[in-house]
């Protein structure tokens, strides 16, 4: 992550995580934290999604994909450097959580509780 001003947050699995105030290059490893990113109006900031992403319409073209949800593609998710993945317990792997976490900051979050 860049000099970008930043902040800590806490994400449903408990950790720490210093992410930034405006995130500009974002990955999206669920669907309906995708949608909602749209509905902030997120576009230009949404670089990646997964296969199972499938609203917005116009973003199944035009942003890139990573994978499914339990078969990410580290390397897809690295050449789009990424400054916030968005994750959750339910849907993705916590190897794949962990390794992400190498590339920037993973922010999980959990359906039920």
């Amino acid at each position: 992550m860049d000099a970008a001003p930043a902040h800590t947050v806490v994400d449903a699995l408990g950790r720490e995580l210093l992410v930034p105030r405006s995130p500009r290059r974002i990955v999206s490893l669920v669907p309906s934290l995708t949608e909602l990113l749209a509905d902030l109006g997120l576009d230009a900031q949404v670089v990646g999604l997964t296969t199972f992403c499938v609203r917005p319409a116009g973003w199944r073209e035009a942003k890139a994909r990573v994978g499914g949800t339990k078969q990410v593609s580290l390397q897809r998710v690295a050449a789009l450097r990424p400054d916030l993945i968005l994750a959750n317990q339910e849907e993705n792997t916590a190897a794949d959580v962990a390794a992400l976490s190498e590339l920037a900051p993973v922010y999980v979050t959990r359906i039920a509780d």
